[in-house]
């Protein structure tokens, strides 16, 4: 596969800053439909990110988002293959990868982005299964 992340990023980033509020960033997730957004500075450098989980056990909504949002942010440049995306993902068991260009948010990706990328290859086995009767089934070694 010769896909690069840049080629699954929506071109739509929704994002948070460190001033907003837990309220407000509850509002925005929930209208767009998302289950994390990054947290960008004023230069655009992704900060951290923010997630509904992370959300839902904050009962003050006027808690500035800095204060809650995760600070260790996974991000992948935009000319990366989608399997080191892939990769990514699998190994650190997370869902969405930040999408920089020169450390700047450029969008997300997220596992949905790379399922709809395998959907649209059909799959092929490169080995055929041998019938039963051409296969042999292992039997111990029993040399006196």
């Amino acid at each position: 596969m010769d896909a690069k992340v840049k080629d699954l990023t929506r071109d739509h980033v929704v994002f948070a800053t460190p001033n907003q509020t837990v309220g407000h960033v509850v509002t925005v997730l929930d209208k767009n439909n998302l289950s994390l957004l990054p947290v960008i500075d004023s230069d655009e450098y992704v900060v951290g990110v923010v997630s509904v989980k992370e959300l839902l056990k904050i009962e003050d909504l006027s808690m500035k988002i800095r204060k809650v949002m995760i600070k260790k942010v996974f991000t992948i440049p935009q000319y990366e293959s989608v399997t080191t995306a892939a990769r990514m993902m699998r190994n650190q068991k997370i869902h969405h990868l930040v999408v920089t260009h020169e450390k700047k948010l450029i969008g997300l990706v997220s596992s949905f982005d790379l399922l709809k990328l395998v959907e649209g290859h059909r799959f092929t086995m490169k080995n055929r299964p041998t019938p039963k009767s051409q296969r042999k089934e292992a039997t111990p070694n029993t040399t006196p």
